[in-house]
């Protein structure tokens, strides 16, 4: 089975100057399939986030492919990648990045703006997700009016405001309790169930139970685990 996603060769080094440069990313070989949950797990600082980034066309490495199905993301442009990321992935990431100012609605439909979706078919969408992920009657609510669990569940909600086949996530039950913690996972797994192809940053022992495929990256540097 061809992979959905495949990293071949993938290099990320930051240059401090002519004379100084760090490593990121070592000669990353990696895939994720259709349908499936592929963990990454590691230490802090071990380059996680920065794979997860250029998986999720946010960052270009210094060296190495990604391919989507077989197109190498590398070929595309960044008006091209912008639109293949609004499309086909949804992300969420460790602190939220929610925006202070907006409601949860607005920060959940905010990836539709681009699209040229009416305000009321945006909002109609939003608070449909959000009813889903149980946040009915928090719709109005800034970030700042909600608990660390509703925040992930509002970003949660914008990753899937367009229907993406990947979803990446960042440390998906760092930053909650216990008990919405479980909530999340089974929402994983569900959006498993539902055909995402799902891919996690995470250290928690439930999620790494769950997984399909594990890798371990240290100093930059990947393992396959399963």
């Amino acid at each position: 089975m061809t992979p959905l996603i495949r990293c071949e060769g993938i290099w990320k080094i930051y240059r401090r100057s002519r004379s100084s440069e760090i490593v990121a990313l070592s000669d990353i070989n990696m895939s994720v399939h259709k349908g499936s949950i592929t963990v990454i797990k590691g230490p802090s600082g071990s380059g996680k986030t920065t794979l997860i980034s250029i998986i999720g066309t946010i960052e270009r490495p210094t060296k190495g492919t990604v391919y989507i199905e077989d197109r190498a993301l590398t070929e595309l442009s960044d008006i091209a990648l912008s639109r293949l990321r609004r499309r086909r992935i949804g992300i969420v990431f460790q602190d939220f990045n929610l925006m202070p100012r907006l409601s949860a609605w607005e920060n959940v439909s905010y990836p539709l703006i681009p699209e040229g979706i009416k305000t009321y078919e945006r909002k109609k969408r939003a608070c449909e997700l959000l009813e889903m992920l149980g946040l009915e009657g928090r719709y109005d609510h800034t970030p700042e009016e909600l608990s660390g669990g509703e925040k992930q569940r509002v970003a949660i909600a914008r990753a899937l405001i367009n229907n993406p086949d990947i979803l990446i996530l960042d440390e998906p039950t760092s930053n909650i309790d216990s008990k919405t913690a479980m909530e999340i996972i089974d929402l994983i797994r569900k959006l498993r169930m539902d055909g995402k192809s799902i891919l996690i940053c995470t250290h928690d022992g439930q999620l790494l139970s769950d997984a399909d495929h594990i890798y371990t990256l240290h100093k930059g540097k990947i393992i396959d685990d399963s």
